[in-house]
């Protein structure tokens, strides 16, 4: 199932390796929990201080999806945002089965 992506970039230097590292790991998380088409996905990137922070919001389904997170490199804060991401997902498609199950 393809995510329509897009990215900003605030204060991070714009990179294919990040961009490509976050719709990859993005995309196996959607495919995993998420069945209906249309999905979208916006990354922002930040540098605040010495950390670097990653903001999402995915579109799934008419759900919005926020989370954000922190690292020391952007790697790290798109990991801890995937984990967020991981959460939210699991406690939707619990509520769909609950609902239709």
């Amino acid at each position: 199932m393809a995510v329509l992506f897009t990215h900003t970039f605030k204060g991070v230097d714009p990179s294919d390796a990040v961009r490509d590292y976050a719709e990859r790991k993005f995309a196996a998380l959607v495919n995993k929990f998420v069945h209906e088409e249309g999905t979208r996905a916006h990354c922002t990137y930040k540098t605040e201080g010495i950390h670097q922070r990653i903001e999402v919001h995915l579109s799934v389904g008419g759900n919005d999806i926020h989370a954000s997170a922190d690292g020391d490199k952007v790697y790290s804060a798109i990991d801890r945002a995937i984990e967020v991401v991981e959460q939210q997902l699991r406690k939707r498609k619990e509520k769909l089965v609950r609902h239709h199950g």
